[in-house]
């Protein structure tokens, strides 16, 4: 009956796509185009953001997809295939306007339609032909069509910056910058902006916008990535509030050249500071981690493994941030802690003040090509400011976990003081009708296992379903071979287990010997920037701070931080 229904949308093609050849546009638009990477999906998003469901639905039905590509961008927007249907059968009775009505009537989102359909035009039309496109169809000309695409998404508008004091004061711990912010979320950014300003550009400039994390998304231009986070991505509010403050401030603080873009000769934007914090999301987040007990502590080591630039820049700026909710308008939320870098309001090893933590780092998964997305850093950013107590942390995060969308898979090592078992970690990614989206793996030593280690390849999901797989594949072709990622994640785990089987961890400083035995030393422009190991009973957190891609992490001493001395200000 749906493939039936799917067919019946043809009738609603009045107007076939005609193919223009490409030719020059205007001065503007052509430097969108060479300099700027501009792509079909920011063009149809941009000149379609906001816009009626007649409207939407109507390029969707007369773009030059097919049956199956409409049904994929319906599927991927959220509709059941009981709406589908509903919808088809809208169209197939009265044409365009009943597939509108049948639309309206179901109460869905065409911002959603139109989010997933861009994800499909990206491979499916060129920049100039989908200019050709909206040109002819909407009427415009290129001012018109300049003005939407340097328009802000709705919900990106900067606003005014707050007034008062300086919401925040940036010392030294340890050696080690640390940042502290309080007040509303506004206020925060602000602050940060304001502090931190040279620091932001700098990582931007010589970090994120250099050949390292071009590496991590072959040929699909910065604009692209910039567009994607309104395509992809939830913000939480007061997320989007503290990088809007961040911004404001970083206008106010710098000239015009120091906040310049160098890459693409523009200043700098919201999105720029979007990506940031999505970096581990599109560009990956990639470690090792070793959870088990050593004497009297039951400890949790990771490597944070990720993309270095031959600036250095990764290295030279750790920076400690706390964030401090402000408590009359974030009632139920508590104070915030990472180790990350300038610009970052989250990052891969975060804990909250009353002792829960929680490590990120990729893992493989399924169904990643969907809308309504989690940023997986600021999703545990938020897990953590909510946690009601160290103790049933696990529990907490396993009921937010569930049936959430991400562009890729997550494996998160999660605990707090206290907590039994002490560690968990989490298998998450898209496929919902298997388990929620999210299995887990923990320590059980009254059955003997008293360590649980992990690497980028999920062990519970899908574990049998993909052994099976590839022993049919190397039965039917000799020659067949592992994915890379697969045998390199097998390889570290069997060093880690193997660490453990051999009772050689017995403190601190043996674990970090361990997750030694599998770092990364620079392939694929990935390397092991920073090591730590967690004591979550005792509140302590061990780091070892790379220094250059040769001198890596396990190339440093160990510094010692108390998380009571990281969050007391």
């Amino acid at each position: 009956m749906l493939k039936r229904v799917m067919l019946a949308f043809v009738v609603l093609a009045a107007l076939l796509l005609v193919r223009s050849p490409a030719h020059a546009f205007g001065k503007d638009l052509e430097e969108k185009i060479t300099k700027q990477g501009l792509n079909s999906a920011a063009v149809f998003l941009r000149v379609y953001h906001k816009a009626s469901a007649e409207k939407i639905l109507g390029v969707l039905f007369n773009v030059g997809l097919n049956d199956d590509q409409r049904l994929r961008v319906l599927l991927r927007a959220g509709l059941s295939r009981e709406q589908i249907t509903a919808v088809g059968a809208g169209a197939q009775a009265s044409g365009l306007k009943g597939a509108v009505k049948a639309f309206t009537d179901l109460k869905l989102d065409a911002e959603d339609v139109l989010k997933a359909m861009c994800i499909v035009l990206v491979n499916e039309y060129d920049v100039r032909t989908a200019i050709n496109f909206v040109i002819q169809r909407e009427g415009l000309n290129e001012e018109m069509l300049n003005e939407a695409l340097n328009l802000p998404y709705s919900g990106w508008e900067l606003g005014s910056a707050p007034q008062g004091e300086i919401c925040g004061s940036l010392d030294k711990l340890e050696g080690v910058d640390i940042l502290r912010l309080w007040g509303n979320p506004r206020q925060r950014g602000y602050a940060y902006g304001k502090l931190m300003a040279k620091q932001i550009m700098s990582f931007v400039n010589r970090h994120m916008l250099t050949e390292a994390m071009d590496g991590a998304v072959g040929d699909i231009p910065w604009d692209a990535i910039c567009d994607a986070q309104y395509m992809r991505y939830d913000f939480d509010a007061a997320h989007l509030e503290e990088l809007k403050g961040m911004l404001l401030a970083m206008n106010e603080a710098l000239s015009e050249t120091e906040r310049t873009v160098a890459k693409y000769k523009r200043l700098l934007r919201l999105s720029d500071l979007l990506c940031l914090n999505t970096a581990g999301d599109w560009a990956g987040v990639y470690g090792s981690a070793l959870c088990t007990r050593a004497g009297d502590s039951n400890l949790a080591g990771r490597n944070l493994d990720v993309r270095y630039d031959d600036n250095s820049e990764i290295f030279k700026r750790p920076l400690w941030l706390v964030i401090e909710p402000e408590k009359k308008t974030e009632k139920g939320q508590g104070a915030y802690a990472t180790l990350t870098w300038p610009g970052f309001i989250c990052g891969y090893v975060a804990f909250s003040q009353n002792g829960a933590f929680a490590m990120l780092q990729d893992g493989d998964g399924e169904n990643l090509d969907k809308v309504h997305c989690q940023p997986r850093a600021l999703m545990l950013r938020r897990a953590l400011q909510k946690c009601q107590g160290a103790a049933r942390f696990p529990d907490e995060l396993a009921a937010q976990l569930e049936r959430i969308n991400v562009t890729r898979g997550a494996i998160i090592v999660a605990g707090g003081k206290k907590s039994r078992p002490p560690y968990v970690v989490a298998e998450v990614d898209g496929n919902h009708e298997d388990s929620k989206g999210v299995e887990f793996r923990t320590l059980s030593p009254e059955a003997g296992k008293a360590t649980v280690t992990a690497a980028t390849l999920f062990e519970v999901r899908y574990k049998e379903e993909r052994e099976k797989w590839y022993a049919e594949r190397k039965e039917k072709d000799k020659n067949f071979e592992m994915p890379a990622y697969i045998t390199d994640a097998r390889e570290r785990l069997k060093k880690l287990n193997d660490a453990s089987r051999n009772k050689e961890i017995s403190d601190v400083e043996s674990l970090f010997a361990a997750l030694k035995k599998a770092e990364f030393t620079g392939q694929n422009r990935v390397t092991t920037v920073n090591a730590f190991v967690v004591d979550a009973d005792k509140g302590m957190v061990y780091v070892k701070l790379g220094q250059t891609r040769t001198v890596g992490a396990h190339g440093v001493e160990t510094k010692k931080f108390e998380l009571e001395k990281v969050f007391a200000r």
